[in-house]
């Protein structure tokens, strides 16, 4: 039986290849915790709460473990640390094989990135469009105040070399990685696409021993990376570990881990939208305060340099904020827009935005607007 080794480039191959792990895996399916996390709901384990919003963890609940150098939430290290714990006592008393290489694995996780790394790609955005608008004659006057800069800028994201702009594209894109939920832990960062090197992991004698450990202690084994654990927020034993973390809590369940522990993307990133086109406006004004534009007189029949000022930028973050939440829902809705390649014409979209806006002044609830604005982009479970 011949497994994939991710360096396959016939296709038929691959899928020939991959059906024999399938084979190959099928006695470990019945396993309540051996789980295929590209199938269906379990898709966005950990990335989208059960309303379809991405959720991402909360920066304060987030812990840096020394000993093992792993972070994650507070309550995925302290399981982990119990599963590591018990895994070398059964190794110190003998209990299980010496050679595994699953001994040299498991206090040496690969680290994760918990949290989005997306600053870089913004900036990248900030430069490519203001240098654009330098160079651009009509760009540069649609770009003449920080309100017609974010609506030009929200028109013009299709055509950036990465046209991706909000946190939630990013989330969903090829750059982001699945263990940036802050629940998983990988013992290694072999190509989910190595077939060859998970057989030999789930070969290893110590692996029904790790399985074993991880269902007892919370977590799946991912069936396409086996070497990937990642906790369940259902388990038992996670329930009481965050029970301890919050003595006082008397219904610990999954929405309130989810409440707890994870902020709504939608909505951060509807505030950090507002940061970015502040300072991008600002680090264009800082390039190019003025710019000169050919003019005919008709008095002299001559063509001359007219001198256009550009609009400063307001003097504070507070200040830019002030020109109202109206305003910054229709840049919103346009840059959702741009993302999903111009779903609505102009006409829907003044008609999505006066409901939005509807919404909004009906009891000043912006999250509402927000969410009536992204229902209309992707289905959402109320």
């Amino acid at each position: 039986m011949t497994f994939n080794n991710g360096n396959e480039k016939d296709l038929y191959i691959i899928l020939y290849n991959n059906k024999n792990y399938k084979e190959f895996i099928e006695p470990y399916q019945e396993f309540i915790n051996f789980e295929n996390f590209l199938d269906g709901n379990k898709y966005y384990y950990g990335l989208r709460n059960r309303n379809n919003l991405e959720i991402i963890p909360k920066e304060e609940k987030i812990i840096f473990d020394d000993e093992l150098e792993i972070v994650a939430l507070d309550f995925s290290v302290v399981a982990y640390k119990q599963l590591v714990s018990k895994y070398y006592s059964l190794l110190l008393n003998g209990q299980i094989a010496s050679n595994s290489i699953i001994n040299n694995m498991l206090n040496k996780p690969v680290r994760s990135q918990v949290g989005l790394n997306f600053q870089q790609f913004l900036d990248n955005n900030t430069e490519e469009f203001n240098k654009r608008v330098i160079n651009n004659a009509e760009l540069n006057l649609k770009t003449l105040n920080i309100k017609d800069y974010c609506e030009t800028y929200s028109k013009e994201i299709k055509h950036l070399s990465v046209p991706i702009q909000t946190h939630i594209r990013f989330l969903n894109s090829v750059y982001t990685f699945f263990n940036v939920n802050g629940i998983t832990f990988s013992l290694s960062n072999v190509s989910y696409g190595n077939d060859q090197y998970k057989v030999k992991f789930m070969s290893d004698l110590n692996f029904p021993v790790l399985r074993k450990l991880a269902e007892q202690y919370g977590f799946y084994v991912d069936e396409n990376a086996p070497w990937q654990l990642v906790t369940n927020l259902e388990h038992p034993n996670i329930k009481k570990i965050v029970q301890s973390l919050y003595p006082n809590e008397k219904n610990i369940d999954t929405d309130f881990i989810i409440k707890n522990y994870y902020n709504t993307l939608l909505y951060v990133d509807y505030e950090k939208q507002k940061e970015f086109f502040y300072n991008s406006y600002k680090n264009l004004y800082n390039l190019r305060v003025e710019f000169s534009k050919p003019y005919f007189c008709p008095r002299s029949q001559t063509t001359i340099l007219q001198t256009i000022q550009r609009n400063e930028p307001p003097k504070t973050l507070d200040d830019f904020l002030k020109i109202g939440e109206a305003f910054f829902l229709k840049t919103y809705l346009l840059i959702l827009n741009a993302e999903n390649n111009n779903k609505y014409d102009l006409v829907q979209i003044n008609k999505i935005l006066n409901q939005a806006l509807k919404v909004y002044y009906k009891s000043l609830d912006k999250n509402a607007a927000l969410l009536y604005i992204f229902g209309n982009f992707r289905k959402l479970v109320k």
